[in-house]
């Protein structure tokens, strides 16, 4: 699947951050899988092409996307992970509070990196 995080030849999907009108490419069978809010929206709209996060930029966005695709949660962008909390309810994960508990354990590696780094 992390070969797909890359692959824009066989994505179908825009996901368009709220700072950047440069849309994010991703397959819709992996949002559809991993996001209830996406099976929803496809069942409602099979030809949706695109979907406007309102909440995240496009750092933000750009992490997500990749828990979606991996199950991991990698950056050292304090700021844009921020941004993340929430959004397993949101978007309907199957567990909506991994994600938040990846972001909290993240956030207190980079605090405890930064200090040991003083």
């Amino acid at each position: 699947i992390l070969n797909l995080l890359n692959d824009k030849q066989t994505a179908d999907f825009k996901m368009i951050p709220r700072d950047d009108n440069d849309p994010i490419l991703v397959h819709s069978y992996i949002m559809y899988a991993r996001c209830g809010l996406f099976k929803e929206l496809f069942k409602e709209n099979p030809k949706l092409k695109s979907f406007s996060e309102k909440k995240m930029g496009k750092n933000a966005l750009s992490i997500f996307i990749e828990y979606i695709y991996t199950g991991k949660l990698n950056s050292n962008d304090g700021e844009a992970i921020l941004e993340i909390i929430g959004s397993g309810a949101f978007y309907k994960c199957r567990d909506p509070k991994e994600i938040d508990f990846l972001v909290i354990n993240l956030l207190e590696s980079l605090v405890k990196n930064r200090s040991e780094e003083r």
